[in-house]
């Protein structure tokens, strides 16, 4: 099972996308895969949002 991080997230009450993507991704991808939820990525100046 992949790791996720965080390993709990908190989906929105309409979050059931979101929750299924996660569940589909943690049960289909190797062990040595992490999954990142609601992380944001930062390279130099320019921000960015991981997309879930």
């Amino acid at each position: 099972m992949p790791r996720s991080f965080p390993p709990s997230p908190d989906f929105p009450q309409d979050g059931g996308a979101e929750r299924a993507i996660r569940e589909a991704l943690r049960d289909q991808l190797p062990d040595d895969v992490v999954v990142l939820h609601g992380v944001h990525l930062q390279e130099y100046e320019q921000e960015h949002e991981t997309k879930n």
